[in-house]
This record gives structure tokens, C-alpha cells and sequence, in this order.
């Protein structure tokens, strides 16, 4: 799955960095009418710790600030489900996406989990 060594900043907005050290820098571009933030060139891939996903980007949202997360659209991360929102931290380290599975738990989010996903 690893297309690529590199680690990616945020795919989306990021609401609340899990650490800004375990992110890499890139040139997000912002969609229009949205905090949504997109690469748009280059492949990252990385480790992503989920809380929760959902189909409304609304109810993700809501799950993002509860969780002190963000919300990324699965549509344009390779390795994830189409048609869902999901509430990450990442991408990140393995090591470091771990980590925020054990701190979503701990919130509340007792189904979190990891995964490795790519950005194009």
C-alpha cells in the first residue's frame, strides 16, 4: 500500500493537529463555501487514527469538535470506503495514529480505529 514515504500535513482542515511535529508541510488549496482543504498535486500517504464516520458531513462535524478532531471526505483518500465522513487525526505515524486511537477511546469513541490512507 505504501505508494509513497512521504507523511501529509492535513488533507482537509485541520481543526485540531494531533501534533504539529508527527505532520509534514504541503500547499492545501481551499474549496470554495468550505473548511474542507484538498492537496492538489502529489501523493501522501500515512496513518490516520478515525473516531467515527458518518454520511452528513453535518453529524462529522459535530463528531469532529467533540473529539477535538477534523473531518476528512473518504472520496478522496485511496484505501477508505466512498461515501463517508469521517472524524481522523492524521495522517501521522503509525505509532502516532495509535496513540490518538487510545485517546479516542478514552473520549468516548470506543469503536476507533487506525488505517493507512493515501491523498492523489
Amino acid at each position: 500500500m505504501k505508494k509513497a514515504l512521504l507523511a501529509a500535513a492535513a488533507i482537509f482542515a485541520l481543526s485540531a493537529p494531533a501534533s504539529a511535529a508527527s505532520l509534514v508541510p504541503f500547499a492545501p488549496t481551499a474549496l470554495p463555501n468550505s473548511s474542507i482543504i484538498k492537496v492538489s498535486d502529489g501523493e501522501y500517504c500515512d496513518w490516520f487514527a478515525i473516531a467515527t464516520c458518518h454520511r452528513s458531513y453535518g453529524a462529522a462535524q459535530k463528531s469532529a469538535n467533540r473529539y477535538g478532531a477534523r473531518v476528512v471526505n473518504t472520496n478522496n483518500v485511496d484505501n477508505f470506503r466512498n461515501g463517508w465522513y469521517c472524524t481522523v487525526r492524521g495522517p501521522s505515524s503509525k505509532a502516532a495514529a495509535r496513540s490518538n486511537r487510545r485517546s479516542f477511546r478514552r473520549s468516548g469513541a470506543k469503536t476507533a480505529y487506525i488505517k493507512e490512507g493515501c491523498n492523489y
